[in-house]
């Protein structure tokens, strides 16, 4: 059964290595017959959130006027997240920080999902990127049925094209398995 999966992808560079990881996802997933979405941060209007919870009080909508709605949406009508983003100082960019920031206004909502992370960091070592993992898991878990299909660890890749054809193999053979 085809499925609806939704790729984020917060590289703030235009063809780094994790939106290389998305086009990897995205082709295996495509050839697996799902119907699949990519969506950049790069350029979004994206207002931090305010701790406000004005969206707790009027039905999930957020007193920012910005591109938040909409990416949420998308959040809500897909079968499958997938979150892309290099590593920045062990964690999410500040582009997914502040959209992850942002669902407050969809707790509650945001359910049955499966959920992938694919980063590219300039380290070498999978354990540098532990950070990020947790914060990933953290996320997920604030959600009813949001489970973990899968990570993609991108190491060893500061430069454009450095990560390894293993690891963009890796990428679209997971892009398969959806």
């Amino acid at each position: 059964m085809s499925k609806k999966v939704l790729i984020i992808s917060s590289s703030p560079r235009k063809g780094g290595n994790s939106e290389q990881l998305c086009e990897e996802f995205m082709r295996g997933a495509k050839e697996a017959g799902n119907e699949v979405e990519l969506v950049s941060l790069r350029g979004k209007r994206m207002n931090f959130c305010l701790g406000c919870e004005a969206c707790r009080k009027n039905g999930g909508t957020c007193v920012h006027q910005d591109d938040v709605p909409e990416i949420l949406d998308q959040i809500l009508a897909c079968d499958v997240l997938v979150l892309a983003t290099p590593v920045y100082y062990y964690d999410f960019t500040a582009q997914m920080k502040t959209l992850i920031d942002r669902t407050f206004a969809k707790v509650g909502v945001i359910q049955d999902k499966k959920a992938y992370l694919l980063m590219a960091d300039a380290s070498p070592r999978k354990e540098d990127m532990s950070v990020l993992v947790s914060s990933y898991h953290g996320f997920i878990g604030c959600f009813k049925n949001v489970v973990d299909k899968g990570v993609i660890y991108g190491t060893g890749a500061m430069g454009k094209g450095e990560l390894g054809e293993d690891t963009l193999a890796a990428a679209y053979e997971m892009g398969k398995t959806i």
